[in-house]
């Protein structure tokens, strides 16, 4: 769970959605892998979902999400 007391709430509240909105666009992605594991476009459309989610927790710094660099 999110401390949302050591963050901006608007930065946070944008975050999230943004979060959310990824989360369904990477779990799309995934069922579409599931069934044709060659679809490069699947994997590029998680990836990018992924990448957006992380480059989202720095602006908040939500650092948890960037520790794996």
């Amino acid at each position: 769970m999110i401390d949302s007391s050591r963050f901006d709430p608007e930065a946070l509240k944008l975050f999230l959605e943004e979060a959310g909105d990824m989360e369904d666009q990477i779990e799309e992605s995934l069922l579409l892998l599931e069934n044709d594991p060659s679809n490069q476009e699947a994997v590029n459309t998680a990836f990018r979902g992924f990448h957006t989610i992380k480059g989202g927790a720095g602006t908040v710094s939500y650092t948890h999400l960037r520790a794996h660099e």
